[in-house]
């Protein structure tokens, strides 16, 4: 299979098969993909590129698109002290942005 058939269908699961957030993350399909992300990203911040051991690393959402059905890309690995809450507060920002700019 091609790399952009298996991003259609995993984007078409995720529309006609949605997951619930939070009870995802308490999942082994979802630790199993965070830690691949991990192995990916040579268990470094991709932020700041601190270590694991001085630094606890969380695997971050690009997209939410394919949620449950992630591909690679979809995932970031990035510290929670520093990078995860700075990326994250961008994120909301850019979003509440787009509500008062499409109202």
């Amino acid at each position: 299979m091609t790399p952009q058939f298996i991003i259609k269908i995993n984007t078409f699961l995720a529309s006609w098969f949605p997951v619930d957030y939070d009870a995802y993350l308490k999942t082994a399909r979802w630790r199993k993909r965070a830690d691949a992300a991990k192995e990916r990203a040579l268990w470094e911040c991709q932020g700041c590129g601190r270590p694991r051991g001085i630094i606890t690393l969380n695997a971050h959402h690009r997209t939410y698109v394919r949620l449950g059905y992630e591909i690679p890309e979809d995932l970031i690995v990035l510290c929670q002290e520093d990078c995860h809450p700075a990326i994250t507060n961008v994120r909301r920002r850019v979003v509440k942005r787009t509500m008062v700019l499409s109202r």
